[in-house]
């Protein structure tokens, strides 16, 4: 990695970005300059905003002394990329291990400019990671804690996983420099000081002159409406109710054009007072229920840090008295579109929260299969469609991409297109994303394309400029009224780096995914002292310049590994640099772990809405007011676990790398045990905090557990290569079973008041689990046939079945149809309907995985059956068995829906499952039954036999 962090071109270039920034964004500053970059508290001399975190960088490198074996030679370096000159001053502690005495360091930086700090330690032979702690004071005040990890030599036979190796004695490898404490409390009480004065009393002891009317109406109008008015009798006992016409002063709905309060915003709204009505305007649905999640939160106070009844904190003022000052703002997200900080799972805990965008519908992935299947183009007939090697054969027809310059793909593709375009006419963009990593075509066509825009690699791994000329060739044929849509293409893969010389056209959108398999997530990707990241942040700046929809893709909710998993480090550099760097939308992957992970989810929330947010403000919210008694407590866990993922060396695949350190559980732990003493006699009116932590700490054992079987015995042992004792596992699972299945069920389920623990995808099985380590996997998973799994005989798969059951009719293994469904549109399109034409879906057998028959697909996916039913004995109920559904699966008999199969992941997979058709079936005549199988991963399928069966 460089020696010297910054040097003055870089730090003229990114001062350029932040100039660019400042002029771009100016008016929403202003307007958001009261909520987002409130002054900081820096003493009597009050300097003007210091926007933590862009304006101030802290990085620390480190080489061999070479006038000294053994010495070591580490450089901080402080970079001032704000607009005021900083007094910065440091001081590290002594660190008697490395024989570091302490040092410390003082310096004026003036802006755009940055200084090095020079100190050396020495590094033992046996030097394995040491933490160096200090802090970082601005103009006399403490603002920064301070952190740096040492690490000693790697051993020579070590094997890298994605990690530099490190040679000499001892290096720095990682630098963290969280606000203080001290500097947040100082923020707070001067805000305290000075908040605005009362000017409006909407209610007070039970009564209230105000009404709510709805001029216009908000989406999501019953819920959203009906969390103003629940949330004013909690906080004082009134009940307000909507009207069509005020008689008194109100809460108006009003549909309004914002003009220039709104320019460069989305989803925005104004809130208003006049005279003593309270006024919510908005030219959008949308924008009206922002407006009153905004009057509820940013004026009553009122949060919902977690999804469910438990992750609302609404507070209850003394007098039972709703008070508003005088107001006139306007708020928006600078975002044309955001999905995906719930992953779904919570909607309304997304609208709550703000955290979903123009309903996130500049979204897209991989598509390829979906328009040339050869469940449609079979490869016999249509080989030339298909991607090929130079000899002219087919490129893993396992999920082939198509060939891109192909005149009649191109022609397919854009009906498709056009096609999609009129089914929605409220989408705004389509896809045309490759399949996942699948190798592109190399025939003479394509190569000659290639070489036109100057790129010379004839393997198809740089493939931008040939997909930019796709998109160009798809949005020309375009018909005129969608002329105004876009065309995505993901900036991930084989397509990352730039292109050459191709250029977009105006209605292409990217998304760039930080993918946590190539680069660094143990820092933002703007510290370049992570060579991963440095690539990363090229990329990001040079697709920033190109692309007039530029969307940004990351995970931070982290659906492998289940144990505290901290990013808030990270995304908060992140979002607002790609925002800085010319993007203009997020398509973010929470898996919803909220219980373990949920500050994350938290966090990436109000950065959708305000990229301006005081991150750390925001953190002791969610402290002190999530937690209550247990404020201290619960920080100190959570900042803990963030501080071991901050101080974690660069690497790729780095998530499980924290919890393979011991003291990671064990530091925990003692948080979460000092913070469920502190809530241990709390009263019945705050039982909720000792809930809260209750729930954090069922959720950190659950996650210790089920980490210590994986790093053992699971898959983070089969990606280290080591040898698995399968006997040892099945032993580990039996004697934590309790503590692997009751967490399961208590948090799992969605009753209204607790989080979720995981998505059922991630949460292990562990009668599932132990059959594994009874019949270990071989390598090469696509290769499995379903003849050859345990259990998969009818005999083994019907015997509990048939003790009640007579079987009558065996569904034949072939004849069915299928189709993939990777857009979700099969349930509103109605796929399982007796009228739909499924006369160009592909055919396909059951008892067998779609992937032994050329679907290698994750997702969902339908199979339709015809079939002419058997007589019916008079009094018997009839019941169709489905034999096995890997993973999920939701069944129709004609026309009407009976019921699905959702049990955990590993369990429905090998399971078999009865539904009551009796008032459905037609004896004697024909039937149809579909049914949609949901696949997040491995094999999928109907892979074992369809009974009907009567008792």
């Amino acid at each position: 990695m460089p020696f010297a962090i910054y040097d003055s071109a870089i730090l003229k270039e990114r001062s350029m970005y932040s100039s660019f920034r400042c002029k771009r964004f100016v008016g929403f500053i202003v307007l958001l300059a009261a909520a987002s970059i409130a002054p900081s508290a820096f003493g009597a001399g009050r300097m003007p905003p210091l926007r933590r975190y862009r304006d101030l960088k802290v990085y620390t490198t480190s080489a061999p002394d070479k006038t000294r074996p053994g010495r070591i030679l580490a450089r901080t370096q402080f970079v001032n990329e704000g607009p005021r000159s900083l007094k910065l001053s440091a001081r590290l502690n002594a660190c008697r291990p490395i024989g570091f005495a302490g040092a410390g360091f003082a310096r004026t930086v003036a802006p755009g400019k940055s200084v090095i700090w020079q100190w050396r330690f020495t590094a033992p032979t046996a030097l394995k990671r040491q933490i160096l702690t200090g802090s970082t004071s601005v103009n006399g005040r403490v603002e920064r804690d301070l952190y740096i990890a040492v690490q000693g030599r790697d051993p020579v036979d070590m094997r890298a996983d994605g990690l530099e190796k490190i040679t000499e004695a001892g290096r720095v490898v990682a630098t963290y420099a969280p606000r203080a404490l001290s500097s947040i409390e100082a923020e707070l009480a001067w805000r305290k000081a000075n908040r605005p004065i009362p000017a409006l009393m909407l209610a007070s002891a039970g009564k209230t002159d105000y009404t709510i009317i709805l001029e216009s109406e908000p989406a999501s109008k019953d819920e959203v409406i009906g969390d103003l008015q629940r949330v004013v009798k909690l906080q004082s006992g009134a009940e307000m109710p909507v009207k069509t016409k005020a008689e008194g002063p109100a809460i108006i709905l009003r549909k309004a054009d914002l003009g220039a309060a709104a320019k460069g915003l989305y989803d925005a709204y104004r809130l208003r007072t006049e005279g003593r009505n309270v006024i919510i305007e908005s030219p959008t649905p949308l924008g009206l229920r922002n407006g009153i999640y905004g009057l509820l939160t940013d004026h009553l106070g009122c949060h919902w840090f977690q999804p469910n009844a438990l992750g609302e904190e609404v507070p209850i003022p003394k007098d039972k008295t709703v008070r508003l000052p005088k107001l006139n703002e306007a708020h928006g997200s600078v975002w044309s579109s955001c999905s995906g900080v719930s992953w779904g799972r919570s909607p309304l805990w997304d609208a709550r929260n703000r955290a979903v965008v123009n309903y996130g519908r500049m979204s897209f992935g991989h598509c390829w299969e979906g328009h040339i299947h050869p469940g449609i183009y079979p490869f016999d007939k249509f080989p030339e469609y298909y991607a090929r090697d130079g000899k002219g054969n087919i490129r893993w027809k396992a999920s082939s991409n198509f060939c891109s310059t192909n005149p009649d793909v191109i022609e397919i593709v854009a009906k498709n297109i056009n096609n999609h375009f009129k089914s929605d006419p409220n989408a705004i963009v389509a896809s045309l994303d490759p399949n996942d990593y699948s190798p592109m075509c190399l025939c003479d066509r394509c190569l000659a394309l290639d070489k036109k825009y100057g790129q010379t690699r004839e393997d198809g791994m740089q493939a931008a400029d040939r997909l930019l000329h796709f998109s160009k060739e798809i949005h020309d044929r375009l018909e005129p009224q969608f002329k105004d849509k876009y065309l995505g293409i993901l900036v991930y893969g084989l397509q990352i780096e730039l292109p050459k010389t191709a250029k977009p056209h105006p209605r292409h959108a990217g998304i760039i995914c930080d993918m946590m398999w190539v680069y660094d997530h143990s820092r933002p990707w703007n510290d370049p002292t992570s060579s991963l990241n440095h690539h990363f942040y090229e990329l990001v700046k040079g697709w920033g310049k190109l692309l007039p929809q530029f969307g940004y893709y990351d995970y931070f909710g982290q659906v492998s590994y289940l144990g505290p998993w901290s990013m808030v480090h990270k995304m908060r550099e992140d979002i607002p640099a790609f925002r800085d760097l010319g993007g203009t939308f997020l398509m973010l992957e929470n898996q919803p772990l909220f219980i373990t992970q949920g500050l994350n989810h938290y966090i990436s929330g109000r950065l959708v809405w305000d990229v301006n947010v005081d991150v750390d403000l925001a953190l002791e919210e969610f402290f002190r007011e999530y937690y209550g008694p247990a404020a201290k407590e619960m920080r100190e866990y959570w900042l803990m676990a963030e501080r071991f993922y901050a101080l974690e060396r660069p690497s790729s695949n780095w998530y499980p790398r924290a919890g393979i350190r011991h003291e990671f559980w064990t530091e925990l732990a003692g948080c979460l045990a000092r913070a469920e003493k502190s809530v241990a006699d709390l009263p019945a009116s705050q039982k909720r905090f000792a809930d809260r932590v209750k729930m954090v700490s069922d959720a950190f054992a659950y996650a210790q557990c089920r980490f210590e079987h994986d790093a053992k015995y699971g898959w983070i042992a089969q990606s280290l290569n080591r040898l698995i004792d399968h006997g040892a596992g099945i032993a580990y699972l039996r004697k934590h079973r309790i503590a692997l299945e009751e967490p399961q069920k208590k948090y799992s389920g969605d009753d209204g008041y607790w989080p979720p623990l995981a998505p059922v995808y991630s949460v292990i099985d562990v009668d599932a689990a132990i059959k594994q380590h009874e019949n270990p996997a071989p390598a090469g998973m696509p290769n499995y046939k379903a003849a050859e799994m345990p259990g998969y005989s009818d005999a083994e798969t019907f015997t509990e079945m048939r003790k009640t059951m007579t079987e009558i009719f065996d569904f034949p293994k072939t004849g069915w149809k299928f189709a993939i469904d990777h857009r979700n549109k099969g349930i509103s399109g109605k796929w399982y309907a007796t009228g739909f034409n499924d006369s160009k879906w592909r055919s396909i057998q059951i008892a067998k995985f779609w992937e032994e028959q050329g679907v290698d697909y994750n997702g969902a996916a339908w199979y339709r059956k015809h079939f002419t039913a058997p007589a019916i004995e008079p009094g018997k109920k009839v019941f169709v068995v489905v034999g096995a559904a890997d993973d999920w699966a939701k069944v129709w008999l004609n026309d009407q829906y009976l019921g699905e199969q959702n049990l955990p992941i590993g369990v429905g997979a090998g399971t078999p499952f009865a539904l009551d058709v009796t008032k459905v079936i037609r004896p004697g005549k024909a039937n149809l039954l579909a049914v949609r199988v949901d696949d997040p991963g491995a094999l999928g399928g109907l892979w074992k036999s369809i009974k009907l069966m009567v008792k």
